[in-house]
């Protein structure tokens, strides 16, 4: 499922072993469309209401042991040189 920039999708977490897991898991996209993990719990407050509480974690990884990079952390263009007069050495 295609998720847009700053939007996100949940969904119950099937893998809940423990009370501190969050009850739902899912992903959202920052305006960069970087692909963040999201959590939710479901909570009562003081006066009843329920609520979900969530944690937008860190960005999922693209390849083995590489984070995905922002438009801020991409490399700049090489500028070509039309010919080798404009080399200053």
């Amino acid at each position: 499922m295609e998720v847009k920039p700053n939007t996100g999708m949940l969904m119950k977490n099937t893998r809940k072993t423990d009370e501190k897991h969050p009850d739902y898991t899912g992903t959202w996209v920052d305006e960069n469309c970087v692909e963040c993990y999201l959590d939710a719990w479901k909570n009562v407050s003081k006066a009843g209401n329920p609520y979900l509480k969530l944690r937008k974690g860190k960005p999922k990884v693209q390849a083995a042991g590489q984070a995905p990079q922002t438009p801020a952390q991409q490399p700049a263009p090489v500028a070509a040189f039309e010919s080798d007069d404009d080399i200053p050495f």
